[in-house]
């Protein structure tokens, strides 16, 4: 075990692996990271998922977040389709680019 692990009391062997993340990290800052909720188990789902993407998104312009990589996170809303039940998606984009996950 690395020495690290064996200093921090939180950390474990089965613990969350974050190195998807890396290409984002290589970018430099500032990043966006968003999490929406992409469940279709309503009515009417398309427009309630455009109606929650709409509302994040002005939060992210008011917030500062450039229109390249608002853009960017746009183009990946709702490409969880075929996931049933309750469920979303989290955003991570920088300078136009970035991903789900």
């Amino acid at each position: 075990m690395p020495a690290w692990r064996e200093e921090c009391p939180y950390a474990r062997e089965d613990a969350v692996k974050l190195s998807f993340l890396d290409r984002l990290y290589e970018q430099p800052g500032p990043w966006a990271s968003v999490y929406l909720d992409t469940s279709r188990d309503v009515r009417d789902p398309e427009k309630a998922l455009s109606l929650r993407w709409r509302h994040l998104r002005d939060a992210l312009v008011a917030a500062g977040a450039d229109d390249d990589t608002v853009g960017a996170l746009g183009e990946v809303i709702g490409a969880d389709r075929e996931v049933a039940g309750r469920h979303g998606q989290a955003l991570f984009a920088a300078r136009g680019g970035g991903g789900f996950f």
